[in-house]
């Protein structure tokens, strides 16, 4: 078994499944053991075995999440959203700051936990998670306004 950030019938299990599968658990908050086995195996019964976990894939893809969110990857419009109750948003800290031309956001939302800014507005949404929502808006808004001007696609890098 695998709890509720690894292999799922959801979009997200579906996504640990094929490229996003994590060797690492809070056991603050539950007692868990990952099992790679025991991954692959739910992955296979999930998806008919159409699938395979792979948990260096994102680094055989684009050099791993530093890549990614420095901007080394050669991968270009991508938001990060973290926020500071989320226990690894520290590694924002060590990253370097992507070349602008990439359009590679870091959004750091104190008080908050990362993909709380993809949920639905609340009344008790911290005050850095609405302008992050903004934020969002505007360079979302901006990609595009870019790819309708450059004839209905974003450029790929």
């Amino acid at each position: 078994y695998t709890p509720g950030d690894g292999p799922g019938p959801s979009p997200w299990g579906y996504q640990s499944c094929t490229e996003t599968l994590h060797a690492f658990s809070a056991r603050t908050f539950r007692d868990y053991r990952f099992n790679l086995t025991g991954s692959v195996e739910l992955c296979h019964r999930l998806y008919n075995g159409t699938v395979r976990p792979e948990l260096a894939a994102l680094a055989h893809q684009f050099g791993g999440g530093y890549a990614l969110a420095e901007g080394t990857a050669g991968v270009s419009h991508l938001i990060w959203s973290q926020g500071t109750l989320d226990p690894w948003h520290a590694w924002f800290k060590n990253m370097s700051a992507p070349p602008s031309q990439l359009d590679v956001h870091h959004i750091i939302m104190k008080g908050s936990a990362h993909h709380t800014d993809l949920r639905a507005p609340c009344s008790d949404d911290p005050v850095s998670v609405v302008s992050g929502r903004l934020l969002e808006e505007q360079i979302i808004r901006s990609w595009i306004q870019e790819a309708s001007t450059a004839g209905g696609s974003v450029e790929e890098t």
